[in-house]
């Protein structure tokens, strides 16, 4: 009898777990309950009716993710300095990120051609040029690049922030990106710091540039470095 009933749980509990969704099979286990937490968090999250101005801000973005990627690869073969390519790395992600956001609203990609220094907006191509020209010229320099990267990010979505409602997927990714960019900032400012150089904020005011820069570094949902 107890090795009917062993086999019959067997099958029972076989069965449960094909009948499950793929995505609930993988929420399973010790990281189940965090799985589930997220999975019910972006169930929650609304689409968005585009605007043409929150279209054009999601093309930006996706462009403005390529241009920082593509300078701090470039800067990590000119200085000796890891800061360039882990950032790199985040900003990878977070084009990746902004892709999705265009797949699922079914808007062409203008990142056509992924290659370095490659973009759709002649704007970014020259913002790219002249970056990477005074990005060369010393670390310093190079983290100044950076810092203006970083904070010409936050500003650009702060302003698209305002064009979305709370609890969106579009507002969720941008404060997702946001906080990585103030992060991001951060790291730059302390380098700079330490060469005994003051930054001289270009697209934010100088205020909330200091408060960003001195405040302490921020964790979250996803991967930000």
């Amino acid at each position: 009898m107890k090795k009917n009933s062993l086999v019959l749980t067997v099958l029972f509990v076989g069965l449960v777990a094909i009948s499950l969704p793929a995505s609930a099979q993988r929420g399973r286990g010790s990281r189940g309950g965090r799985g589930r937490g997220l999975q019910q968090r972006r169930a929650n999250l609304v689409t968005v009716d585009l605007t043409v101005e929150i279209r054009e801000s999601l093309l930006h973005m996706r462009e403005e993710e390529k241009l920082a990627r593509d300078v701090y690869l470039t800067l990590s073969k000119k200085h000796n300095s890891a800061v360039f390519s882990q950032i790199a790395s985040a900003e990878s992600r977070h084009m990746a990120a902004l892709e999705r956001l265009l797949d699922r609203y079914g808007l062409p990609d203008p990142v056509v051609d992924d290659a370095i220094g490659k973009f759709t907006k002649p704007e970014f191509t020259q913002l790219y040029n002249k970056l990477i020209s005074q990005g060369g010229k010393s670390l310093v320099d190079a983290y100044e690049v950076g810092a203006l990267i970083e904070e010409l990010d936050i500003a650009d979505l702060i302003s698209g922030v305002k064009m979305l409602e709370a609890n969106t997927d579009i507002e969720r990714i941008y404060q997702n990106l946001m906080r990585a960019s103030r992060n991001h900032l951060r790291a730059f400012a302390s380098r700079l710091g330490e060469q005994g150089k003051a930054y001289t904020a270009q697209h934010l005011n100088q205020k909330d540039f200091d408060k960003i820069a001195a405040s302490p570094w921020e964790r979250g949902h996803g991967r930000s470095r």
